[in-house]
């Protein structure tokens, strides 16, 4: 696992700005089929710990966004694999998942209670109407309330990012939750975020 390079990273700002007739909105639905595909084949990599199959879905240029959190920020690194045996952050495996779900539900997505430490419904869904801006959010709030230097082609590249972007949560009352974003990228759904803070209630 390395880190990419800012110069690859940002040479694909010019390939998000390109975006496919599906996605001419925000709220624009998406067709379920090819993205239904690629939603059950990171579910059953990581069910099957295949990492060979999911890194197959990361896109060279792009890469994979871990957004995680540590004290009281959350944090992101850019990674352009996954290694089963090196988790991000390294203190939280990746879940173990006992069983797969065999469809996606397209409806609003599971919240999760950090009170009751529940969500509020389990199974596997997709708001295809929604983009997700995850990640664009946690890079602006690390510059604007921490200060961090982040520079500005990074931040328009993620925000292009989120418009091709949709959110996918997998919700289990047993801690298998599993959460990640899919982006199209010239007509082909890649892995590009996996969201490791949206359970953790420790800030």
């Amino acid at each position: 696992m390395i880190h990419l390079q800012l110069k690859a990273r940002s040479a694909l700002c010019a390939v998000a700005l390109v975006v496919p007739a599906s996605f001419s909105s925000c709220n624009s639905p998406v067709k379920p089929d090819h993205f239904e595909a690629t939603v059950m084949k990171v579910i059953h990599a990581f069910h099957d710990r295949d990492g060979a199959t999911l890194n197959g879905l990361i896109s060279e240029e792009t890469g994979l966004a871990m957004i995680y959190r540590i004290g009281v920020f959350d944090e992101y690194v850019l990674v352009d694999s996954i290694d089963f045996e090196q988790p991000v952050p390294e203190y939280l495996g990746y879940p173990d998942m006992v069983a797969v779900p065999d469809s996606v539900h397209y409806a609003e997505l599971p919240v999760y209670d950090c009170g009751e430490m529940v969500w509020d419904k389990t199974g596997l869904f997709a708001d295809t109407t929604r983009s997700d801006d995850k990640l664009a959010q946690t890079a602006l709030n690390l510059v604007k309330y921490r200060g961090d230097s982040i520079p500005q082609a990074e931040l328009a590249h993620f925000r292009n990012l989120a418009q091709l972007s949709r959110r996918i949560v997998l919700a289990d009352y047993e801690d298998d939750e599993l959460i990640f974003n899919l982006t199209l990228i010239a007509d082909k759904w890649y892995l590009t975020l996996i969201d490791r803070v949206t359970t953790d209630c420790s800030a």
